[in-house]
């Protein structure tokens, strides 16, 4: 089997569980390729036919595609949403077999897995399974209690490597594939109803208020070298922010920052909202859709239905 992955990944988690992906692929004697759409401006920022083009040339024969993003505001992050839209479509080279993968901080996976589930269909991939991942919420670095900092690990390993033992039989097995996408509806209809109405861009676009502390800043950079889009540079002997509203929040750039020069005000946000680390996680931390594929609970424990 020969599979495409294609990722966003800020904070690095969603490209860990990519990994951990190709590992298993390889494992059984596949080969897998990850597309990592961080920092990549010819696909973050590109028109949507530019993108297209891009993707036609990268994405050449696969027998599975998966795709990763990290959930943001209880959405799958807005670029691997654009990045979808310009998929090329299945074809002799390309199958049809679809796995979209999201990675979120435990509390509020959402309608993350359903809405990558919906933009490959658009495509005309067929999402036989969702994977669910939990991971480290970066946004909880320095808060009083961290969530989940050692996530993806071990237990996310043993659930991906079972998601790829099942994408191994359906390539041999083509007339059993299906699209289970319905299963990864998993969030109650109010919240989905919800969020269907309030995008990421929505419920972010007041808090994108980042700002540098010149007075602090030593123009060491680094903000340049984390930022997932791209959103720093330097010039003139000094590190400027090319937009606010690129920003995605991931706070990369704050936490990374040794001089204290990054104002990051939704950080304190999230600390309120988020009960300084101490919250309530999703019954089932990790989870492959549909469930009877398994899933992690909160001991630990992978189960299935």
């Amino acid at each position: 089997m020969k599979a495409a992955i294609i990722v966003f990944s800020p904070s690095g988690h969603t490209l860990a569980a990519a990994r951990m992906i190709q590992r298993s692929i390889e494992e059984k004697g596949g080969t897998a390729d990850i597309i990592n759409i961080t920092k990549d401006d010819n696909l973050l920022f590109a028109s949507k036919s530019e993108r297209q083009k891009i993707l036609e040339e990268r994405l050449q024969e696969f027998d599975a595609l998966f795709a990763g993003a990290p959930v943001y505001a209880g959405h799958a992050e807005t670029h691997v949403l654009r990045i979808l839209e310009a998929l090329p479509e299945p074809d002799q080279k390309r199958s049809k077999i679809a796995v979209p993968f999201i990675t979120y901080g435990g509390a509020h996976s959402f309608i993350a897995l359903e809405e990558m589930g919906r933009a490959l269909k658009k495509k005309k991939y067929v999402p036989v399974l969702g994977i669910k991942l939990a991971s480290f919420h970066t946004l909880s670095r320095f808060f009083r209690t961290k969530i989940l900092e050692h996530k993806p690990g071990d237990a996310e390993e043993r659930l991906i490597e079972k998601v790829i033992s099942t994408i191994f039989d359906l390539c041999l097995h083509t007339e059993h594939i299906q699209d289970n996408s319905s299963s990864f509806a998993y969030t109650k209809v109010p919240m989905r109803l919800m969020l269907n109405i309030l995008s990421q861009e929505k419920i972010h676009a007041k808090f994108k208020t980042v700002s540098i502390i010149q007075e602090n800043c030593r123009a060491c950079k680094k903000c340049i070298s984390v930022c997932p889009v791209n959103n720093f540079i330097f010039a003139d002997g000094k590190v400027s922010i090319k937009d606010q509203k690129n920003c995605i929040l991931c706070g990369e750039c704050f936490y990374h920052c040794k001089s204290n020069a990054i104002d990051f005000a939704y950080r304190t946000v999230a600390q309120k909202r988020l009960n300084d680390g101490n919250i309530i996680l999703e019954k089932d931390l990790s989870a492959v859709y549909p469930k009877r594929y398994g899933y992690i609970n909160n001991e630990g424990e992978l189960c299935y239905e």
